[in-house]
């Protein structure tokens, strides 16, 4: 019985894996992008990505990450305050959280 279960699970794989293949190649003929085109662009940068090099660039991106964290806070806050300021008039920032 085990044997059946793992068979019919590399099936199921094999048929997810296909369906990717099948529909990547989809997209390529879609975009005229042949896939060796794409996988001389891509493969590279998927071999740069590894532990140390992920770990750097998160390193280096951080501040900027939460410089758009507060950026997007602020525009949050500023757009509650519009919203409130529509439905109850030009005194409802007094009020505001």
């Amino acid at each position: 019985m085990a044997f059946n279960e793992c068979s019919l699970q590399v099936m199921i794989d094999e048929a997810i894996v296909n369906a990717k293949k099948e529909h990547i190649a989809s997209l390529s003929q879609e975009c005229e992008i042949p896939l060796e085109e794409l996988n001389k662009i891509v493969l590279p940068i998927i071999d740069s990505c590894t532990k140390d090099a992920i770990s750097v660039g998160f390193v280096v991106l951080q501040p900027f990450a939460n410089f758009l964290s507060l950026r997007l806070i602020i525009i949050t806050k500023v757009f509650n305050l519009c919203k409130i300021m529509q439905n109850y008039g030009s005194e409802a920032w007094l009020v505001s959280d």
